[in-house]
């Protein structure tokens, strides 16, 4: 408990200091790429889903204090660990920085893995701007 308690402490430092010099991982800026990659169009649906893809997997490290190299995008969150306290949290960074509303069933259901979540949030953006 006290490896995860230093942990975190450092990586809310670097938080801090990440924020002080425009963290490009934040859920504005995320949301901000996002919307841009969805104005490509259709065209741009391989490099739109990559976006997202690499966003959820970095948001699911962060929030399980692991390394991203160590979160595998084939597996559900669920299968990663997640729990319903941790899906809340994740609830609300879809909300905030892919302007995403999936439910807490939804979010842990083990047969929907990170890379079918971001073709499916891809898709939805990609129809809703159509």
């Amino acid at each position: 408990m006290m490896r995860a308690f230093l942990h975190a402490q450092q990586r809310s430092t670097q938080s801090n200091e990440s924020l002080d010099a425009g963290s490009k991982n934040t859920a504005a800026s995320i949301r901000k790429k996002f919307d841009e990659a969805v104005q490509k169009g259709v065209s741009g649906r391989a490099g739109t889903v990559a976006l997202v893809q690499d966003a959820i997997t970095n948001a699911v490290a962060e929030m399980l204090f692991a390394d991203v190299e160590g979160i595998d995008p084939a597996k559900s969150v669920a299968d990663l660990g997640v729990d319903s306290l941790i899906a809340a949290e994740l609830q609300n960074w879809f909300l905030q920085a892919l302007g995403t509303n999936i439910s807490m069933l939804d979010l842990l259901d083990p047969s929907v893995s990170i890379v079918m979540r971001a073709e499916n949030i891809t898709d939805k953006a990609l129809e809703t701007q159509s």
